[in-house]
């Protein structure tokens, strides 16, 4: 008796690639549309962040201690998140 290919569509969950390792499917798909808006938004939020804190560095005698600081609390900030 053969059986079926077992695919999987993960959309808005967390950790997608590893919630779809634990299904063992044969196949993935992944919302490309999605993921195109998702990375949009982070190259966005990078450019931002680039634009703020970039002038610090070059500028501030305390320019690092700033930055560091900054990375130190939008790291924190994400792993909140995730725990929620």
């Amino acid at each position: 008796m053969s059986q079926g290919t077992k695919a999987v569509v993960a959309i808005a969950v967390p950790n997608n690639w590893t919630f779809l390792e634990e299904l063992q499917s044969d196949e993935r798909a992944v919302d490309f549309f999605l993921r195109v808006n998702t990375s949009l938004r982070l190259l966005t939020a990078a450019t931002d962040w680039y634009d703020r804190y970039g002038s610090v560095l070059r500028d501030d005698v305390k320019g690092g201690d700033k930055v560091v600081r900054a990375i130190r609390h939008l790291r924190d900030k994400a792993t909140d998140a995730q725990d929620s």
